[in-house]
């Protein structure tokens, strides 16, 4: 069975694990295939907290007014400050247009 059709049966907290387990080496070169110039341990954090914030969406957790329990790391940006604190759901959405951002570039 090839690989792109395993992904597609796996959850999307699967292939974050899968990623997590890979070798530091195949992780710098998917990322640099995908993500251009950043860092693999910025992407597996990524992969962590998106899989983490879709459960919550999933299972109608509440998302305002909230402190999530998953940090991520992240670069500073003009609207993030890696100082401050970094579990709003303002974050994980600035997250993911930024992921999707990086992939169509």
């Amino acid at each position: 069975m090839p690989l792109w059709v395993v992904i597609e049966l796996l959850s999307f907290g699967n292939v974050s694990k899968l990623f997590s387990m890979m070798t530091n080496e195949d992780k710098k070169n998917m990322v640099k295939q995908s993500y251009k110039n950043i860092s693999y341990t910025y992407i597996e954090s990524f992969y962590h907290a998106i899989a983490y914030f879709r459960n919550q969406c999933c299972h109608f957790h509440r998302l305002y007014d909230v402190k999530h329990t998953i940090k991520m790391l992240l670069y500073k940006t003009p609207f993030y400050d890696p100082d401050k604190d970094n579990s709003s759901t303002f974050l994980f959405l600035y997250m993911l247009l930024f992921c999707l951002i990086l992939i169509m570039i």
